[in-house]
């Protein structure tokens, strides 16, 4: 999760950005666009801020004058390619290098072709630290299964906009339920605020239209809000600082075991992040380096 302190625009002035923003997406001015989030970027306006209120309320209102006949469908295509670009430039602002060590699948469910909200969603988590395999529009659920037994993530999260897709996000959810060790499974996108979406997505662990509200859900169901760094993410960093002091003082990893006491695979495995870690090797393994142990333990 980032450590970075947002800011909670004020209303008049989010009214004005979403105002612009629309206008700026109708028009296809794309340079008045980025001025206009690079603005909210650099005042530090919470992320979600940007990609909801901003951005997605703007192609809401785009698609519906698209279906009332007040815009061609070129116009609402030529906005969702500016809007994607502008996620870019979001993703790359606020990602930073801290992880949680939890890792996301995000797909739009077979027959969806509407991504926008499941892209929303995995830049958000990607944000709050989540390594993410976003999956894009229209994912079959054996491929999605067959991505759960590649890369064994912690959470499937997908998407339905449409309630004819409903069907096919139950199918995907009984696919995932047959992997091995399934992970946390939630389903979201506008589809779901009807009543009966819920009642017929039964298998899923969570179910919510907004993606804040899952947000904070996630924080509670992997203790990211007790801490926002899970042991992975803390055995990672120390892996790393102990690689960097080592090669800092041009070490291999056999010297610095025998000046440790301890084993090279050891070694080997605690620089991949790969081994837990004792007070008394940390120890060993500090003063062998020459510096304290709070060095070893310090965050960025």
């Amino acid at each position: 999760m980032s450590k970075r302190i947002f800011s909670r625009p004020k209303k008049i002035d989010l009214k004005k950005s979403q105002r612009s923003l629309l206008s700026a997406l109708i028009s296809g001015e794309e340079p008045v666009a980025v001025g206009i989030i690079d603005n909210a970027i650099n005042n530090a306006w919470q992320p979600s801020s940007i990609y909801i209120d901003m951005i997605g309320n703007s192609m809401v209102e785009i698609g519906s004058m698209w279906h009332k006949g007040q815009l061609i469908i070129a116009v609402e295509h030529r906005a969702t390619q500016i809007a994607l670009r502008l996620f870019d430039r979001i993703q790359r602002a606020y990602i930073d290098s801290h992880r949680s060590g939890l890792r996301a699948i995000i797909a739009a469910v077979q027959g969806e072709n509407h991504s926008m909200g499941a892209l929303t969603f995995a830049d958000l988590l990607r944000i709050e630290g989540w390594n993410v395999d976003y999956l894009g529009a229209d994912v079959p659920p054996i491929s999605i299964a067959k991505m759960i037994a590649d890369s064994k993530p912690n959470l499937i999260g997908l998407s339905v906009t449409t309630f004819e897709n409903i069907p096919a996000a139950v199918k995907t959810i009984d696919a995932i339920r047959k992997t091995p060790n399934s992970p946390v499974t939630i389903v979201g996108g506008s589809a779901v605020k009807l009543k009966t979406s819920a009642q017929l997505i039964t298998k899923a662990d969570y179910v919510e239209s907004d993606p804040l509200r899952t947000i904070k859900w996630l924080s509670t169901k992997f203790q990211l809000g007790i801490s926002e760094r899970t042991i992975d993410t803390i055995l990672i960093d120390i892996g790393d600082r102990i690689q960097s002091f080592r090669k800092s003082r041009g070490l291999s990893q056999l010297q610095l075991a025998s000046e440790a006491q301890i084993d090279r695979s050891y070694i080997s495995a605690l620089e991949n992040g790969k081994q837990n870690i004792s007070f008394a090797t940390m120890k060993n393994i500090s003063d062998a380096l020459g510096i304290r142990i709070s060095e070893l333990l310090a965050e960025d």
